[in-house]
């Protein structure tokens, strides 16, 4: 009998529907015991849902008793992979509402490697993920290759064309490995020779390898997402077009406090 029932049980997304639907139920203090179950499930098979964590923080701001340091992190982590779209931006708002914020060195570190992205700061971000507070973020299934996305997209918008050691110190990898060589065959970028004059005349000439950048930054997402999408099957991703729609206005604009405030205002109406 008992596996007939757990045949019957809806998934955790459909339930999850179910109850963000019931005005009585989504502000309900007892449903965060399923959509913190739901936010654990989009976090080991990494998948996403907006919807949902939104009603989780919500829920958090209206009983702050029930806040857990915890599950705010992973709800960060999941925004963070969603760049450039701007939902951590969002979330990072509202926690900065939340009463109390005790022990709040875990949700704070999240934001920190938050505003090293937005700011572009791809060489501190992956010193800052080796440090052994962390270890919990960097080893969250899919958190390396969506930040490698975005950092493509912005090289995309950014550069023509750049050193192979700085775009391999962007992307966290080592020149001339295998992951290096897929990347860019993923990305359709190639790699050009060129020679630097010596600064010395008794120097003979330096050479130089350097990427030539093709195409647009939608280009860019598509192309690292399809080479992805070729080795695991992955879905939940925002559309080519929309990441670099993103993008753009997050190299023109790093999201001010004011901006936040907007945010609010606009998602609590």
């Amino acid at each position: 009998m008992s596996g007939a029932a757990s045949a019957t049980t809806p998934p955790l997304a459909a339930q999850v529907q179910a109850l963000l639907q019931a005005p009585e139920l989504r502000y309900d203090p007892s449903s965060l015991t399923l959509l913190c179950q739901y936010t654990e499930e989009q976090v080991a098979k990494n998948t996403y849902d907006q919807e949902a964590c939104l009603a989780v923080l919500k829920l958090y701001l209206l009983y702050p008793q029930c806040f857990s340091v915890d599950l705010a992190r992973k709800i960060l982590v999941k925004g963070i992979m969603n760049l450039p779209n701007e939902d951590c931006a969002v979330f990072v708002g509202m926690l900065q509402q939340q009463p109390g914020k005790k022990d709040w060195k875990k949700v704070q570190e999240a934001i920190h490697l938050w505003e090293l992205l937005e700011k572009c700061r791809f060489k501190q971000v992956w010193e800052f993920l080796k440090e052994p507070a962390m270890a919990d973020v960097v080893s969250t299934p899919g958190l390396v290759d969506s930040i490698r996305r975005f950092v493509c997209d912005v090289v995309s918008l950014t550069y023509s064309a750049l050193s192979l050691a700085d775009l391999c110190a962007f992307l966290n990898v080592v020149p001339g490995t295998s992951e290096a060589e897929r990347l860019l065959k993923n990305l359709g970028w190639t790699v050009e020779e060129v020679f630097v004059p010596a600064k010395e005349a008794a120097r003979s000439r330096e050479t130089v390898k350097v990427v030539r950048v093709v195409g647009s930054a939608s280009l860019a997402a598509a192309a690292l997402k399809e080479g992805e999408e070729r080795n695991r099957n992955r879905d939940g991703k925002p559309g080519a077009a929309g990441q670099a729609l993103a993008v753009r206005k997050t190299v023109e604009k790093y999201m001010m406090p004011e901006n936040l405030k907007v945010c609010m205002a606009t998602l609590l109406k």
